[in-house]
């Protein structure tokens, strides 16, 4: 199979535009310019025209579809926006006919579903007829005139004139056979991809019976129409034309894949601070109000502790994120981080349990050194928790919310049972060891599922 030109700059999420008849990949200039900024764009030329005019043209919409597709998976591209002008129209619906479970958003532009256009300004086999009669020049600027409302004079015209400098009558006549050939209409009910219909009100190439047509009968459709313009509205309404492609390039199956993230996220954003409170809840009902408010005392320092801890942990986490994008994970450098997490705990206790505490119940009350021993033990399974907390963000990079709503689920049920059984053992000590108990088995079990995504990566 024939090898076709075909640019591609830009990263990100690809965009691949598909010119029309007696086109290039350069009729797209103003498009690449704009959309190269944040994706991917890919834009082939057709068989025979422009940049790929010395490769042998085709006279078969299908087979120019499938030349294309042939050319994106040799650039191993899966899934992409596709968008396709007047014949390329014709060649986006053929593509995903073949594959469209790899077409994120089809827009098709200035098209209809029939190559055999009713209502053209000429039909296909008068294009053919002037194509052989007249001189292959006056032919084409002759019909590129049609395309724009003020024909020649149009400030983009100059990019029709450039294209078909070297095109062939062979490349030319082939392109309008292809055209008056191929039907898609029966396929337009088949087509349930996102899909945009864009039409100028002046084009003379396609009327609004063809975009009606495609905007009736694909199913999820919706149709833009541009006041004044004629065939080729990205080029006369370059900035309104390209705003609305990128508006519909926004993937509402991403912004539902967000939500669905976000709800899978939110018992870990609501649990995670409930460790002490639920320990507060469950001593209620076996201790007395003083009692209570020892432990409330030292619960409150220690997630002040932790609110430092998680301060540190936002402050790794771009740089987790980063690691993770390069192929070779940078594991010794996070580990520093880590260390760090713990260091910064370490001197944290340190000056609570041997300066704030010995000076506090000094100057108030004596039995405030119950609260420093609820403090130093529930501060050992904190401890041991700062070496896993900075780990948790290893489950959102991979994109696995669940797992960190799973073990704070699993935290918080097994911090309530062992406050039930050791409660009336240890008493309000018993509170104390359940929750430190609970931070140590959640550290292992953050250490175990992040280790393992680790490997896999």
């Amino acid at each position: 199979m024939n090898k076709i030109y075909i640019n591609d700059i830009g990263s990100g999420f690809p965009l691949v535009l598909v010119h029309g008849y007696l086109g290039s990949s350069k009729m797209w200039c103003n498009q690449i310019n704009y959309f190269s900024k944040f994706c991917r764009v890919i834009t082939p030329a057709l068989p025979g025209f422009g940049e790929s005019s010395s490769t042998q043209s085709l006279d078969s919409i299908n087979e120019m579809a499938q030349l294309i597709i042939k050319t994106l998976d040799e650039k191993k591209i899966q899934k992409f926006n596709l968008l396709g002008h007047s014949m390329g129209g014709m060649i986006v619906q053929e593509i995903t006919k073949i594959i469209g479970d790899r077409v994120n958003k089809l827009i098709c532009f200035a098209t209809g579903s029939i190559g055999e256009i009713p209502g053209r300004f000429e039909t296909i086999d008068e294009t053919r007829n002037k194509l052989k009669k007249d001189d292959i020049d006056v032919s084409f600027s002759r019909v590129p005139k049609k395309w724009f409302v003020k024909g020649d004079q149009d400030k983009n015209y100059y990019l029709c004139k450039n294209a078909v400098k070297n095109v062939s009558l062979e490349t030319a006549d082939n392109a309008l056979i292809a055209m008056k050939n191929w039907s898609g209409i029966d396929n337009l009910k088949n087509i349930k991809n996102d899909t945009l219909i864009v039409w100028g009100n002046k084009d003379t190439s396609y009327n609004f019976d063809q975009v009606e047509t495609l905007n009736k009968n694909i199913e999820n459709s919706k149709l833009e129409i541009f006041e004044n313009c004629s065939h080729n509205v990205h080029l006369e309404e370059v900035e309104k034309f390209n705003i609305l492609i990128k508006i519909n390039m926004i993937d509402f199956l991403l912004v539902k894949k967000i939500v669905i993230f976000n709800f899978l996220s939110l018992p870990h954003s609501l649990l995670s601070y409930s460790f002490l409170r639920i320990d507060i809840i469950v001593l209620s009902f076996f201790v007395d109000l003083k009692t209570l408010g020892f432990y409330s005392f030292s619960a409150m320092i220690i997630e002040g502790i932790y609110q430092l801890l998680t301060m540190m942990r936002d402050r790794v986490n771009p740089e987790l994120s980063n690691s993770l994008t390069i192929k070779t994970y940078r594991i010794r450098s996070y580990l520093k981080k880590i260390l760090l997490n713990v260091l910064i705990f370490v001197f944290i206790f340190t000056i609570v349990y041997f300066v704030f505490f010995p000076l506090f119940s000094y100057f108030s009350n004596k039995d405030f050194l119950l609260s420093k021993n609820i403090f130093c033990i529930i501060s050992i399974g904190l401890f041991i928790f700062s070496f896993s907390s900075v780990m948790e963000h290893i489950f959102l990079m991979n994109n696995k919310p669940v797992y960190q709503s799973a073990y704070i689920i699993f935290g918080n049920l097994l911090n309530i049972t062992l406050n039930i059984i050791l409660i009336n053992i240890f008493g309000v000590y018993g509170a104390a060891i359940a929750t430190s108990i609970s931070y140590t088995l959640l550290s292992f079990v953050i250490f175990y599922y992040s280790f393992i995504i680790l490997r896999k990566n």
